[in-house]
C-alpha cells in the first residue's frame, strides 16, 4: 500500500500515522463520498494490481470467488453498523482494534 501511495505523488515521509490512515482511506473511497463499499474495495485492489504490473490494464477484470469472499470478510469487519459501507470513523476504530491485538 505504501508503494501505491508513493505513486500518487504523496510524500509518506512527511505524514504522521493519522494522516497516513486518512490517505489510505481516501485511496479506497473512489467516488469521494466519505464511504467505501465492496465494489470500491475490489476496484482499488484491481487498480493497485494494474499499476504494479500484476494484470494487464486492458485485460478483462474478472472477479474470482476467493477475492469476493476476502472483500466480504473485510467489509463485514470494518462496517460496524452493517449498512454496507465503511466510514472513516469505522475504518479508524477497526484499524486500532487490529493493531491492539
Amino acid at each position: 500500500m505504501k508503494e501505491h501511495l508513493k505513486e500518487e505523488y504523496i510524500s509518506l515521509d512527511t505524514l504522521d500515522e493519522p494522516q497516513l490512515l486518512a490517505q489510505y482511506f481516501r485511496n479506497f473511497d473512489l467516488d469521494k463520498n466519505g464511504r467505501v463499499d465492496g465494489l470500491e474495495l475490489i476496484k482499488s485492489l484491481h487498480k493497485m494490481n494494474v499499476e504494479h504490473g500484476h494484470e494487464a490494464e486492458n485485460s478483462n477484470f474478472l472477479i474470482d470467488d476467493e477475492l469476493v469472499e476476502e472483500m466480504d470478510i473485510e467489509l463485514k469487519f470494518y462496517d460496524m453498523n452493517d449498512d454496507g459501507y465503511i466510514t472513516y470513523v469505522e475504518f479508524i476504530r477497526r484499524h486500532r482494534e487490529r493493531m491492539d491485538t
